[in-house]
């Protein structure tokens, strides 16, 4: 979803990944990267009941504060125009792979979501202006980069929210 202002001026945008429930479950639990998302696992409006979602990217262009609040309401126009022809759809969750301290902030502080089974061990550093993804899978590794004059910016992090938990996001899902 694009979103512009009155004046045409870009606002930001959102881009969700609708998931079956087979699909949605391995992405969270670590067993499925974003990238191998195919057919098998993207969701069907003619075919599947219940769906995953998950939020690919978020970004705002504006100043202008509240902008996740544009994102769930368009998320949910979509969801709505999906019931039309398949009105026992069911929201299991929704979820983001976090990377950047904004994102965390939004998913974690604002929409309540948790990591849960999958824990990231992917690591944004940076150095000489360029950003870096590192998988630390000890504390070593990570204080060798360190020594190396990287800047540590943060971990990836896998948010998920089940509709049974409080959060602002099922405000704006129904």
């Amino acid at each position: 979803m694009v979103f512009e202002n009155s004046d045409g001026k870009l606002e930001g945008m959102c881009i969700t990944i609708p998931l079956n429930k087979t699909g949605w479950n391995k992405l969270i639990n670590g067993k499925l990267a974003e990238a191998d998302l195919d057919s098998k696992t993207i969701f069907d409006n003619s075919r599947d009941k219940e769906i995953g979602l998950h939020i690919y990217h978020i970004e705002r262009f504006s100043d202008g504060k509240g902008f996740y609040k544009n994102s769930l309401n368009g998320l949910n126009s979509v969801l709505e125009n999906l019931r039309k022809t398949n009105p026992k759809l069911n929201i299991i969750g929704f979820s983001a792979l976090c990377v950047t301290s904004q994102g965390i902030g939004l998913f974690y502080n604002k929409f309540n979501c948790q990591e849960r089974n999958f824990i990231n061990t992917e690591n944004i550093l940076k150095r000489n202006g360029k950003l870096e993804i590192f998988n630390a899978t000890s504390q070593k590794q990570l204080s060798e980069k360190l020594r190396q004059n990287y800047e540590y910016l943060n971990r990836c992090k896998m948010f998920v929210l089940y509709p049974n938990e409080p959060s602002l996001v099922w405000e704006f899902l129904k």
